[in-house]
């Protein structure tokens, strides 16, 4: 190479800007190069947009640690002799026979873990429901903080999207997250998910919104419209923020498929819709929804086929309460709705959502597809009945992981069902104590002896089981009616 061209090259100086950071690539000739480590203070750490949001949001994010009492049962070890004589002479073993039959109890503590952000100067924290649910204490540990807070839950926590208010008492000045619009979000963003996985304080991990409006997991919430990151969310980083690259909160952190099974398939909650439940809890103490009173259903191909709909857009009434806003206008099973309030009806987890964000009292038009002709209805939107309540009506979720409907004469003829009374099995949460013993389309028919007729029996004989008990269901599976017991967690 010709000193000529050598010196050419050595004035020659390279760029590459890759989200906002600088790299030299060459040497600037003339006076001293700086150094690497001048390099990466100017230009890698001063300009990386992850070091600014880490350092604008982390002090507004929390750590949430909760303690409950549990109740554990066991068989006493020593209840049995092993010995050949138990059986011949029964009455020195009687004893320990006993022991050996009936389980003892003790308590213990049990501590759970999660994340959480700061949205309000006053000390509101946003989090999951599943975080603090069912807990006797919630401590709350700030960042570069030795010494928690107690805190307490707001109003009720949201069940339908698992959202979940608390509060502190701040003993200073306290950084406030700020909130983006998730309406906005885009597939390929950078995004931060920050919390404290495994109990790891202030951990972040980048990644990027690997899709939208993510619904249909069984054992989740009502109201699904999940934000897909690859970003890593772990056990503990429940409740926390995912942040955009300008460092504004845009999704809660709330669960993964299976660390086990899938990786880089972390879900979070849109920040619209949290702080939609945020201001609701504030208002009303509790989410306040709006009520249609029918089951919608998605159309497939061979609906759309048989029915000759226009398309597969829009959802199929399959079946309409009595006494509800949807009775009441005239709605039949088997109309296809196709517009809502002037809004065009795509599926199942839309409509859903438009009835729930509807305002309480608003009349509304549905245009529906009966018989193959158009048709305008009216319905005047309903509040959505709270658990206790819808139960008469609607769906009951019990403490046993099971949700139920009471069994109506339209449900009989249409489903052909043995029962024309009783209450139904419609769900059966994955995990919870009625897994795998119970499944949809079980007709519980006793509870504990109790003969169960309607809603009203089947929540009273719950209210009469005892805590730490198990339960005794009789139901119909089928042709065949059997006997389940459902053991006490």
């Amino acid at each position: 190479m010709s000193a000529k061209i050598e010196g050419l090259l050595l004035r020659l100086t390279s760029y590459v800007v890759i989200g906002g950071i600088t790299l030299m690539l060459g040497m600037v000739v003339g006076g001293n190069p700086p150094s690497s480590a001048e390099v990466i203070s100017e230009d890698v750490t001063a300009g990386n947009p992850f070091v600014r949001v880490a350092q604008d949001i982390k002090p507004a994010v929390v750590q949430i640690t909760t303690t409950k009492m549990v109740k554990q049962r066991y068989w006493d070890p020593f209840g049995s002799s092993n010995s050949p004589f138990e059986d011949l002479f029964p009455e020195f073993f009687g004893e320990r026979r006993e022991r050996r039959k009936t389980p003892r109890e003790f308590k213990r503590k049990q501590e759970g873990l999660g994340s959480g952000f700061i949205i309000d100067k006053d000390g509101y924290i946003l989090t999951n429901r599943h975080v603090i649910k069912d807990v006797d204490e919630i401590q709350v540990k700030l960042l570069g903080e030795d010494q928690p807070y107690e805190a307490k839950i707001v109003g009720e926590p949201d069940p339908g999207t698992d959202i979940a208010l608390i509060k502190i008492e701040p003993r200073h000045p306290l950084t406030v997250a700020k909130l983006g619009n998730s309406d906005k979000i885009k597939v390929g963003e950078w995004v931060m998910a920050i919390g404290n996985p495994f109990g790891l304080e202030e951990t972040l991990t980048v990644g990027v919104i690997s899709a939208k409006g993510r619904s249909g997991f069984s054992g989740m919430p009502r109201y699904q419209d999940f934000i897909q990151t690859d970003a890593s969310i772990n056990f503990g980083n429940s409740g926390g923020p995912l942040a955009n690259i300008k460092g504004e909160v845009i999704g809660m952190n709330t669960f993964i498929i299976s660390p086990y099974v899938a990786q880089g398939l972390g879900f979070a909650i849109p920040i619209n819709v949290a702080r939609n439940v945020y201001e609701k809890i504030l208002k009303h103490g509790r989410v306040v929804r709006g009520y249609l009173g029918i089951v919608p259903q998605d159309i497939d191909p061979a609906m759309a086929k048989l029915w000759k709909l226009p398309g597969e857009k829009g959802v199929v009434v399959s079946d309409v309460q009595e006494n509800t806003p949807a009775s009441q206008s005239g709605l039949k099973v088997q109309d296809v709705i196709i517009e809502f309030d002037g809004k065009e009806v795509s599926g199942e987890e839309q409509f859903r959502k438009m009835v729930a964000d509807t305002p309480v009292g608003k009349k509304v038009e549905l245009k529906v597809i009966r018989d193959g002709k158009e048709k305008t209805l009216t319905a005047a939107i309903a509040e959505l009945p709270s658990e206790r309540k819808q139960s008469r009506t609607g769906e009951e979720e019990s403490k046993l992981g099971i949700a139920v409907r009471e069994i109506t004469p339209a449900m009989v003829e249409r489903h052909d069902l043995k029962e024309s009374r009783g209450v139904i099995v419609v769900n059966v949460e994955a995990g919870s104590p009625a897994d795998e013993k119970l499944q949809p389309g079980d007709i519980i028919k006793k509870i504990n002896n109790r003969r169960i007729e309607n809603m009203d029996d089947y929540l009273s004989s719950l209210d009469e089981t005892k805590p730490g008990e198990d339960t005794i269901f009789l139901i119909r599976r089928g042709k065949y009616t059997v006997f389940v017991v459902v053991k006490a967690e």
